[in-house]
């Protein structure tokens, strides 16, 4: 959870500059952000079908779903939720559906809704709970964004941040960021010597224990690899690349 929570960990401004490249369907990262606002333009929950969950529309009082072609007898009543967020780089929206915010209310827009008076159209105290609390999101990037550039990023998961992990990632950051400009401003001859250049390591296969993989190498053949092998001082672990 612990490595989930950084994957890719991205700023709000970084977000929105982001190029979309053809190859990408799909991009997963992480954002660090307070809620300042429930959006509810859109409303906080809609109907969906109970066999496809797509979105479906009363027409006089029935529930047709298009995409099932048939009358959804029993739909199901599910989140979306937009919330306004912001860092100290820019401010952008994102969108809880129902896996997401269910789990973090815990209980259903089912429940939620019935509790309401029908005349009441505001959002329910336990997501405008929401507001002025700060998360890590996991953000599922896809065409909609990409390609489109359009914002309510698609949340895929929340964390609490945890603040000693959080301040030592930031110090693995800026400890990276600062080689990384030493190198910049190192002279080309002093990189020259970080470089340690091994040419011509021979391998023989005499001092290699056979293994199965071996056995297609006849007797008596001597066969010699050569190899270069360049070791850089600069060295960066799975954790901190991204």
């Amino acid at each position: 959870m612990e490595e989930e929570m950084f994957f890719n960990r991205t700023n709000i401004k970084e977000l929105l500059d982001c190029d979309w490249s053809p190859e990408l369907e799909e991009y997963i990262v992480t954002m660090r952000g307070e809620i300042t606002k429930i959006d509810n333009h859109f409303g906080w929950y809609y109907i969906s079908c109970n066999a496809c969950s797509k979105k479906i529309e009363p027409a006089n009082g029935v529930y047709n779903c298009h995409i099932c072609n048939r009358e959804c007898k029993f739909p199901l009543v599910k989140y979306k939720i937009h919330l306004k967020v912001k860092d100290k780089t820019g401010e952008s929206s994102v969108v809880l559906f129902n896996v997401v915010a269910e789990k973090q209310l815990d209980t259903s827009a089912h429940k939620l809704l019935n509790r309401l008076s029908s005349d009441d159209n505001d959002v329910p105290t336990q997501i405008q709970s929401f507001c002025k609390k700060e998360f890590i999101f996991k953000i599922k990037l896809n065409n909609y964004n990409l390609q489109e550039g359009l914002e309510n990023f698609t949340v895929s998961k929340v964390f609490v941040p945890v603040e000693n992990l959080e301040i030592q990632f930031q110090s693995r950051k800026d400890k990276k960021g600062k080689s990384l400009l030493d190198d910049e401003n190192e002279p080309k001859e002093q990189k020259t010597k970080r470089l340690i250049i091994k040419k011509a390591a021979d391998v023989s296969f005499d001092n290699l224990e056979d293994s199965d993989e071996d056995q297609h190498v006849n007797d008596g053949v001597m066969s010699r690899k050569r190899r270069n092998i360049i070791i850089d001082n600069d060295e960066f672990s799975d954790e901190d690349t991204n």
